[in-house]
């Protein structure tokens, strides 16, 4: 029997009513008749209606199950140890995307990890349908509508038993296990199931019951301020209308509800009234909701300060905590729950051995866009955005051709050279030789533009000045090679390429424009990492 015609048995017309199966006192919520029940009773919840009536468990379950589901689940397909690719429209990924006609995939991944959070299981359904993209359809059963199971031996169940808790309805359905993916964590008396976190936290959050009840009676009937009246015992009698204006007095000043409330009052006869009451600091009672708070973050392994305790919280710690989220609470889930999918569902429908899934967990640790920016720029050793995506994040029209490409710095050597990326450029601490000396080679080579620059205006000045063009003269090799030395390692060798350039330009009968020409050549040949000699 398929998905659809089994749940069209459990929720068709035709069957017969019966009493609603969720308890109810006078038709009143779980938080109503909380008021009325003893802690006994309040033990003996189950862990829905522990999370219906307990914001401290909601709030931590809530905050982990958003979190999780916001990590979108992707498919890849693992081609080689070093290479992968993302699969986006295979069928796991159409299936996690879109489980069912009713669910997305963050629904999914929300319903999911708020079922394992609270009851440490959970049960999908997973069976064939045509009309979906995937051809499977898959949805999730609340743990506390499977009541039992058949095994074929201690440990492989054959089928779960399912019966929906809702209102009129006793129609139970037998669901085979080979469609069934059971998540589940440790229970120490049954492996086979997980233990729900609640049945460690019942007792204190019965303590918050307990002062929740007493809050709302305390409200309900009025009081303000709790306390009795003293009479001296030499005080004359009282008639019983003297008493009952006194009563009708006393509840006009200190009873929440009369129209003088706070308005001073005389105590006739030597009377004093006395106060009975326990102040929020004599019964601790911050103090209690805040261990309470504390506890259930403990049992989920998140930081109170994720969750809005402000007692120890900086902008820094935060940030750490942050990280902390996806590496020591949600790290272990994500892990548990892409094992299941990888071992159990991509198998059953039909997907290959080496496709896998994975929780995106980058998009959330990623830093802001400064700090993105300056790691990516240190991975690739240059610019990684071209100036038409640049534009493009600020919704501005693109610049067109040449401005479509990544530029890259003239200091940055492109498939050879010993600089990987700027990021290098700094010398190590041993390499110093003294203050501002370092290896010559780590200098940017705009520095050896610079000089050779000044070389040429220096022998192009001497050798204008001088009678006959003698270059031996105006070149003084001593202070060149000093000066070169400081900018490359090769100082000699580009020196005499470049005496050569010139000595060469001396045999044009325009010595002068030959001159620069063959410096500019020079200087064009260095930088692009050859060596022209005229």
């Amino acid at each position: 029997m398929g998905l659809g015609q089994n749940l069209k048995k459990v929720f068709g017309g035709g069957e017969e009513k019966s009493a609603p199966i969720m308890p109810s006192v006078a038709g009143l919520g779980p938080w109503s008749y909380a008021t009325y029940l003893q802690p006994a009773q309040i033990l003996a919840w189950t862990a829905s209606e522990m999370y219906r009536t307990q914001p401290h468990l909601r709030t931590v379950i809530s905050f982990i199950a958003r979190n999780a589901a916001q990590c979108n689940l992707q498919t890849y397909t693992r081609v080689s140890d070093t290479d992968r690719r993302r699969l986006t429209d295979s069928p796991a990924a159409l299936l996690l995307a879109k489980p069912n006609p009713q669910t997305t995939g963050y629904e999914l991944i929300y319903q999911l990890v708020s079922q394992l959070s609270l009851y440490d299981s959970a049960y999908l359904w997973v069976t064939q349908d045509a009309s979906s993209d995937s051809g499977f359809k898959a949805i999730l059963i609340p743990p506390e509508w499977v009541i039992g199971a058949t095994y074929t031996d201690l440990w492989t169940p054959d089928e779960w038993w399912v019966q929906p808790k809702l209102a009129f309805n006793t129609q139970q359905i037998k669901i085979p296990a080979e469609q069934v993916i059971q998540f589940h964590g440790w229970d120490p008396s049954d492996p086979r199931g997980g233990l729900s976190p609640v049945s460690s936290l019942k007792e204190i959050l019965v303590e918050q019951v307990e002062a929740n009840k007493y809050r709302t009676l305390l409200w309900k009937n009025g009081a303000k301020t709790s306390g009795f009246v003293e009479r001296p015992m030499d005080a004359p009698e009282w008639d019983i209308r003297a008493y009952e204006k006194f009563m009708e007095d006393l509840r006009s000043n200190f009873s929440g509800k009369g129209p003088n409330v706070g308005a001073p009052m005389l105590m006739p006869d030597g009377m004093h009234y006395n106060e009975a009451s326990f102040s929020a600091t004599d019964s601790q009672y911050i103090e209690s909701v805040q261990l309470a708070f504390e506890t259930v973050c403990g049992v989920y392994h998140v930081n109170p300060s994720l969750v809005g305790s402000s007692a120890t919280t900086s902008y820094s710690n935060v940030k750490e905590f942050r990280k902390m989220l996806y590496g020591d609470t949600l790290g272990p889930l994500f892990e548990q729950i892409c094992q299941r999918i990888d071992n159990m569902l991509l198998p059953m429908i039909g997907e290959a051995k080496n496709v896998y899934v994975e929780f995106n967990i980058q998009a959330k640790l990623a830093g802001n866009f400064e700090e993105q920016s300056a790691s990516l720029q240190t991975a690739v050793g240059g610019p990684w955005m071209s100036v038409d995506e640049a534009r493009a994040l600020n919704n501005l029209p693109t610049l067109g051709s040449g401005f479509d490409t990544v530029i890259t710095p003239l200091n940055v050597v492109r498939g050879g050279g010993d600089q990987a990326n700027p990021a290098d450029s700094a010398p190590a601490p041993a390499d110093r030789t003294g203050p501002g000396d370092s290896q010559p080679e780590q200098q940017p080579k705009a520095d050896l533009q610079a000089f050779l620059n000044h070389q040429y205006a220096s022998v192009a000045s001497k050798l204008g000045a001088m009678e006959t063009l003698s270059l031996e003269k105006a070149w003084d090799f001593e202070r060149w090679n000093t000066e070169l030395g400081a900018i490359v390692s090769d100082a000699e060798t580009v020196n005499s390429v470049t005496y050569a350039a010139f000595e060469e330009s001396l045999k044009e009968a325009d010595w002068k424009a030959a001159l620069k020409k063959a410096h500019l050549s020079n200087i064009s040949g260095i930088l692009s990492g050859g060596q022209t000699n005229g």
